[in-house]
């Protein structure tokens, strides 16, 4: 199993963590942790509405079965 990174509130993939860090964030202006940090705030604001229309999906496939 993968080894995973805590970071901005989430756990990432040691690989694709390590991608970011050193191949993508580099010379954007925009540093990894900054990366993480909004990725990490973003997930937490939607993660509720997430939850409500898997809800409604479930709900729906009830009705469809």
């Amino acid at each position: 199993m993968a080894n995973k990174v805590e970071v901005g509130g989430l756990k990432i993939n040691e690989t694709l963590y390590r991608l970011v860090q050193n191949e993508i964030a580099p010379g954007t202006g925009v540093e990894a942790d900054e990366f993480w940090a909004s990725l990490g705030k973003i997930v937490k604001d939607l993660s509720h509405r997430n939850r409500e229309l898997l809800e409604k999906r479930n709900s729906l496939q009830k009705q469809i079965d």
